[in-house]
This record gives C-alpha cells, structure tokens and sequence, in this order.
C-alpha cells in the first residue's frame, strides 16, 4: 500500500439501530443513526467528527473500529474491510485501532494498581515477557505525562485528567495507528481537558498516531484537528480544513454549533459586529 494512501476510508456508510415493538404491535422501522457517510482519515492526521448529542458521532467511532456492522458501506483500513475480517484474522488486526472512553474510571479495576494495569493491557501485543511488561508499563504512563511514582497508585487516588492519560496510555499499549477519542475530554474541567489535549497532541506530532477526535465541543476540535466534519441527524452536513469550516461555514447548523462556542472567535465576532452596525443604521 502506498504512503500516501488514507489510512481510513470510510465509504457510504449506512447504521440502523433495531427497535424493540410491543407484543401484537405492527413491525417498527429501524432508527437510522448514520446515513450515508463517507470521509478519509489520512496517517498522522487529526479528524473532528462534531455534533451533538445523539447526532450519530459515536456510532459512527463503533463501526470504525468494528464494535458494530454497518447496514451498508464499507470502512477500510490499509485498503482492508474491517467488517470482512474473520476470527483470528480480526483479532490480529483489532490492535491498530483502539478507543479512549469519556469515562476513563469505569474501564479501571478499582483494586488494580495503574502500572499493573497498563501492564495488562500489554498482553494484548502477545509478544512481551511478563518480566518486560512492567518496564514498558512505566515507558507508556511517561508517554502521556504520568511519573513514576504513578505507577503504584489506585484509580480512586487519581484525578479525572491523570485517569484520562491512564486510558491513553492503555490504548498505547497495543500500538495502534489510529486512536479514537470519544469524548474524551468531555467530562473534565476545562484546565485539565487542556492538558490532555496537549498529549493527544504530542502524540500526533512526536509520533504520527491518526485521530478522530469524536465531540460535540468545536472549541477543542479546533485546537487539534486539522480537518472537521459536522454531523447532524447522522448526516455529514459539513466538511473541510478547520480554518475554513470556522471562518466561512457554508451550513445553518455549523453557524449554530460556533454560536454555541463560549470562546469568540475574532473574525465571526468582527463579522456580527457589522451585521449589527448595518442593522441599526437601517
């Protein structure tokens, strides 16, 4: 496969969730939570997927990396459909695409150390002694931040951020060329979603890991992607360079997700600013 070829391709993708109906009740239609979509992740890029709540993000992060089987479409990864993958063939090609969760506490055994847990996720490689997994447990958790002294410390005695990182490092661990970042950030304060931002970010520059950063916050999405696709009612209503979507949105829903966005952006501001100079000179 050629260097330059996306790492992703993500080609008419179509999910319907099944719905329950009631005893003697008519055949209910599925729910149709992605329509259609098709976009490319190039290697060392950064994707946002953005939208809102229940606008088909998520979904759409589970049928990239085979959680769930698409009605319609294809996701290739290196030129392979992932969904076409059997058995052992789809194990050994699950470690190139993991996820890291919103909630990074409830993947964490509470009586589990964060270095043993780390160290856990390494047998996933199969290919480290046991005596070398620690060592490596403790190169990773310095990856994303976390010091030594981390390393013999329970869950309930870290931060959400420092948890976060404990996720990233664990999503590390089986080497992966691409991350998926599902909220990630979402559920910290805004102090600390930067600092994790950051390592997402060292990661991408320092080691060229692809992204799709999958959030409903176009503040965020605009710090780390390079690109960013909207997403309303499972459709892609917008796509293209960050700058350009930020600046010159082309749809109502775009403008209505940067209104949204608690941090001004000067050329939309300088922009409202004329349009209510030139309604009151009306």
């Amino acid at each position: 496969m050629n260097a330059t070829d996306p790492l992703v391709t993500v080609d008419h993708l179509s999910y319907a969730y099944p719905r329950r109906r009631a005893l003697f009740s008519r055949a209910i239609e599925p729910q149709l939570a992605v329509h259609d979509v098709s976009f490319t992740i190039g290697r060392g890029e950064i994707i946002a997927l953005v939208g809102e709540s229940g606008s088909g993000k998520s979904t759409i992060g589970r049928l990239l990396l085979g959680m769930l089987k698409p009605a319609a479409g294809q996701v290739r990864f290196e030129g392979q459909d992932i969904h076409a993958l059997k058995g052992s063939e789809s194990r050994a090609h699950r470690h190139n695409y993991q996820m890291v969760f919103q909630d990074p506490y409830s993947s964490l055994n509470p009586r589990m150390r964060i270095g043993d847990a780390v160290a856990e996720a390494l047998k996933i490689t199969g290919d480290l002694p046991a005596a070398e997994r620690h060592d490596v447990a403790r190169s990773l958790l310095s990856r994303v931040r976390l010091g030594g002294d981390m390393y013999d410390r329970l869950p309930a005695e870290l931060s959400g951020g420092q948890r976060q990182r404990v996720g990233i490092a664990r999503a590390l661990a089986a080497r992966p060329k691409l991350l998926v970042a599902d909220e990630a950030l979402a559920s910290l304060d805004v102090s600390i979603q930067a600092q994790v931002a950051q390592v997402l970010q060292e990661l991408n520059e320092d080691e060229g890991l692809s992204m799709l950063f999958i959030t409903h916050d176009l503040a965020t999405a605009r710090k780390l992607a390079s690109r960013i696709i909207v997403l309303n009612k499972g459709r892609i209503v917008e796509a293209g360079g960050t700058a350009a979507v930020i600046s010159n949105p082309q749809d109502s829903y775009t403008r209505a997700l940067i209104d949204a966005v608690p941090i001004a952006n000067p050329t939309i501001a300088r922009a409202k600013q004329r349009d209510r100079l030139a309604r009151l000179a009306r």
